[in-house]
């Protein structure tokens, strides 16, 4: 199959994108990307063009930014001819937007990959529906969920949330029920972190934890960290974008500032706890990454992280610093808890192979095809948007040769589990 990947190039979607496309490349199917959003940088660049066979970028507006709404629309019309042009069979979208284009507007079958949407995020956050404002992107929402041939959630979870969300949202009548899946996301092996030697010391002195946010992002709730970094100081590593704090307690802990996606994982690697107390979290990828890098588990007790590692973590309540505190003291403090705990979410990463998530996808692309293609429901009236600021960046077409497929993460994860 020829397969159109969109994504964009910020967080968590476009790292889920790049290992998609280089698994599906790697079972013989030519993949294309789309890529949306701030330009890409060098790094990026040379990235996406080892993933796919052909890489095409356009700097525009995402759907859920402010006066984005022509943008969108342009990067809508622009995503179909590519698809038309290269022959596409499934385009695999991860705008709502573009899912929504009705009128026969697409050449081939389209996917949906329901990531995260601004109404579950401050339902989560805020306990309450978004502002008014609103609704020209909740009306998007609705219908490209209505108007996908087939439609993946990242979690049960999160499926539930938006369904909550979103109250009588009807998929298409002639939607085939196997065309709306939960699949979980995965990570390829990585052979190279079992031959790298563990740079912390395995005795409970040297032992350091982990967390990345920033600070007044509520999502993140980094702040409820903070009984953590007055107890621990500099053995609570901190990254991202972590800025300016008035809470003395972070003074001590050790702030990394923004790192890269490698340098991320280094990290994870080394530490023996990794902390999340967010609020909202539609899959977590960040705990199955730390996870399969031997990290115990601290996880807020929120639906998402319960149904993926309920008995491998322990849960703690995202209000409750001192909570939060008290359990890393713990767990830091206590070698054979730690060895437990990183050894239970060791084996519950093992099962979210990168393998079985593609092979899920190529089941949901033929149920998406076989659904008779693109839907003839007629497209939602777009919503007025006086701004039109559209800025290029040339489309780049690259071949790149496939990746040797990854060994098991076992003989790393038998020497984190003894240390």
């Amino acid at each position: 199959m020829t397969l159109l990947l969109e994504t964009d190039s910020l967080g968590g979607v476009w790292t889920f994108t790049l290992r998609l496309a280089t698994a599906l490349r790697q079972r013989g199917h030519r993949v294309l990307l789309a890529v949306e959003g701030p330009g890409l940088d060098p790094e990026q660049a040379a990235v996406a063009e080892r993933a796919a066979d052909a890489v095409f970028s356009r700097d525009t507006r995402l759907e859920w930014q402010p006066d984005a709404v022509a943008q969108v629309r342009e990067a809508g019309d622009w995503i179909r001819g590519l698809c038309e042009t290269h022959r596409v069979d499934v385009a695999h979208l991860c705008s709502f937007s573009h899912a929504a284009a009705g009128d026969g507007a697409w050449p081939c079958a389209r996917v949906l990959t329901v990531h995260s949407d601004i109404t579950t995020w401050w339902h989560a956050v805020h306990g309450c529906a978004p502002p008014a404002d609103y609704d020209p992107y909740r009306q998007q929402v609705r219908a490209g969920i209505a108007r996908a041939d087939a439609v993946a959630y990242i979690s049960h979870a999160h499926r539930a949330a938006v369904e909550a969300a979103y109250p009588g949202l009807d998929p298409r009548t002639d939607r085939d029920p196997a065309a709306t899946r939960v699949i979980y996301a995965g990570l390829p092996a990585a052979p190279e972190l079992a031959r790298r030697p563990r740079l912390t010391p395995s005795t409970d002195h040297g032992a350091t934890a982990f967390a990345a946010g920033r600070f007044g992002d509520a999502g993140k709730n980094l702040d409820a960290l903070r009984g953590v970094a007055a107890a621990l100081g500099p053995a609570l590593r901190l990254a991202g974008d972590l800025g300016q704090t008035t809470d003395a307690a972070f003074a001590g802990a050790t702030r990394l500032g923004r790192l890269s996606p490698d340098a991320t994982l280094d990290e994870m690697r080394d530490a023996s706890v990794f902390l999340s107390p967010s609020r909202y979290e539609p899959y977590g990828l960040a705990a199955l990454e730390a996870a399969t890098r031997g990290c115990a588990l601290l996880l807020s007790d929120i639906p998402t992280y319960r149904e993926l590692w309920d008995g491998a973590a322990v849960f703690l309540p995202p209000d409750d610093p001192a909570a939060w505190r008290a359990a890393a003291e713990e767990v830091m403090g206590n070698a054979d808890r730690r060895r437990h705990l990183l050894q239970a979410a060791a084996d519950r990463a093992a099962r979210r192979t990168l393998t079985r998530t593609a092979d899920a996808y190529l089941a949901l692309y033929d149920a998406a095809r076989h659904s008779g293609g693109s839907s003839q429901l007629p497209a939602p009236a777009p919503p007025r948007d006086v701004a039109l600021r559209t800025a290029w960046i040339p489309d780049r077409s690259r071949t790149a040769s496939d990746r040797e497929p990854a060994s098991p993460l076992s003989r790393f994860l038998q020497t984190r589990a003894s240390a």
